[in-house]
């Protein structure tokens, strides 16, 4: 009996239904509407708070540098790059050989 059922019920439109020149399409209703509504006032908010910072550029460069100290990891990190070499430039290693550079 059930397989009756399944068998003889009957069949929609072959192929997919929602995509194409003559598809079926969805019903918008008020609560689609609602989301919208309150998607596009949500990204309003959020471009208003990244128009108007609560800091300035200066406030935020070094803010949490004040609030935290150093930890551990930070310590160590130091520690270890005193043993490297500061970065130097190819211009201070040559600099010398451009004393006798004259513009003609």
């Amino acid at each position: 009996m059930r397989l009756a059922l399944v068998l003889f019920r009957g069949h929609g439109p072959p192929g997919l239904v929602f995509a194409g020149k003559h598809r079926k399409l969805f019903k918008v209703h008020d609560r689609h509407l609602e989301r919208l509504k309150n998607a596009l006032e949500r990204d309003e908010k959020n471009m208003f708070y990244l128009r108007h910072p609560y800091l300035t550029q200066e406030q935020d460069k070094g803010w949490e540098e004040e609030l935290r100290p150093d930890s551990e990891k930070t310590l160590r990190r130091k520690e270890a790059c005193k043993l490297f070499l500061d970065s130097r430039l190819i211009e201070s290693d040559f600099s010398h050989l451009r004393k006798s550079d004259k513009w003609e």
